[in-house]
């Protein structure tokens, strides 16, 4: 019998490969595919995989250099070599928007407004500051020449407009993703390659800021897992701390102390093992009970 096959086309030509052989974008692809106006606008930072060698980094470098100076065709084939010396499936581009990208607000949403103009969305984070007023967002999309991005947006006149500030780009997963407010910064936790990560945003401008020469983020938990949520003790007296819970594939929960001005994150015993999906978590004013968790069994 006949078959009848319907073919999807994205509309986006991809290179000429062998038959069966799937096709795996880096970021060279990303990079390549991101319009004039975004190249001329970001300040970039590749993120390269774990282990990556000396002469790696130094090329990685050359790279940063040369797009940041807006010789971007130099810098795609820069990535060329760079190809050769590590993996650039396992790279991510972490960057700054030079001019925040302001967020179109089209008239048919009356008095909502648009965070992102983005399609794709996967997932969406909000914190508010609560002394200025100022709004962070985290947005997680799919698609637009990559597989996976991290934006932050920020809005200091209640919501009204937003603007895009910092992002994250790779073709690794990332997500899902959990934002909290404490102090001067945003704080976001976010499973990126089997790794939960920790970036934190500041309360005045939006953009990510790193923890230390280099340190545009800090691992906390590495291993696969199903759910995360980071919540904040910022409103009571007495220490002032994060506190990430981590849902094992297993279903264990992990509690993590977060002290983020000594980077020491302390885990704590939950005995609970039985988490099928729903995490959720808040803090409390209370030093013998810090974290109510909630969670379907």
């Amino acid at each position: 019998m006949d078959k009848v096959v319907l073919a999807l086309m994205s509309g986006v030509a991809a290179p000429v490969i062998a038959d069966n052989t799937p096709y795996v974008r880096t970021i060279a692809d990303g990079l390549s595919q991101m319009p004039l106006q975004e190249k001329q606008n970001a300040i970039i930072r590749l993120i390269l995989e774990e282990g990556a060698s000396d002469q790696a980094l130094s090329v990685a470098h050359e790279v940063e250099r040369s797009w940041n100076n807006g010789e971007f065709d130099t810098a795609i084939e820069l990535l060329d070599r760079l190809a050769e010396l590590t993996n650039l499936e396992n790279a991510a581009v972490s960057g700054d928007w030079r001019t925040p990208a302001p967020t179109v607000q089209p008239s048919r949403f009356g008095t909502d407004a648009l965070i992102s103009n983005r399609d794709s969305v996967l997932q969406v984070e909000v914190e508010v500051h609560v002394e200025t007023g100022n709004l962070i967002a985290v947005v997680l999309q799919e698609s637009d020449g990559w597989l996976y991005s991290m934006f932050s947006s920020f809005s200091d006149d209640g919501g009204n407009t937003w603007y895009e500030k910092s992002f994250l780009k790779s073709n690794l997963v990332i997500g899902p993703i959990s934002a909290a407010m404490m102090s001067d910064y945003c704080y976001v936790a976010y499973n990126f390659s089997n790794t939960v990560e920790l970036r934190r945003y500041r309360y005045d401008t939006g953009y990510r800021e790193d923890w230390f020469p280099g340190g545009y983020a800090i691992p906390i938990y590495n291993g696969s897992i199903k759910e995360l949520s980071l919540v904040a003790n910022d409103g009571w007296p007495g220490d002032v701390d994060l506190f990430l819970v981590i849902s094992e594939t297993s279903g264990e929960l992990i509690l993590y102390r977060l002290d983020v001005f000594l980077l020491m994150f302390t885990p704590v015993n939950t005995g609970i093992s039985d988490c099928d999906r729903g995490l959720d978590a808040i803090a409390a004013s209370s030093e013998w009970f810090p974290v109510f968790i909630s969670y379907i069994i």
